[in-house]
């Protein structure tokens, strides 16, 4: 990734209780990113706190991955994180 500028992240899609997306756009972290003017340049080997609550209220999260490696049948780069610590915030309505 490093001698082409590339770039690696992971992306986070809120869905509802009737399966419609709860934003127009996912929330995005970057594990590593070498593009100029970025602030992530290694790959990411540290827990870092990922803040979802732009998701607004969900039923359930799905992650997915894009990168700059990718080729005719997608993403050459392993796509995978650990997850840890997730703190979950319900509400009842009455």
């Amino acid at each position: 990734l490093k001698a082409n500028n590339g770039w690696f992240k992971v992306l986070a899609y809120g869905y509802d209780a009737t399966g419609h997306m709860t934003t127009g756009s996912p929330v995005e972290f970057y594990l590593c990113d070498y593009r100029a003017g970025s602030k992530t340049k290694n790959l990411d080997n540290d827990w870092e706190d990922w803040n979802l609550k732009a998701l607004g209220n969900v039923n359930r999260v799905v992650f997915n991955f894009e990168g700059s490696d990718a080729g005719e049948y997608g993403l050459n780069t392993p796509g995978y994180l650990a997850l840890d610590n997730i703190e979950i915030y319900t509400s009842v309505n009455k």
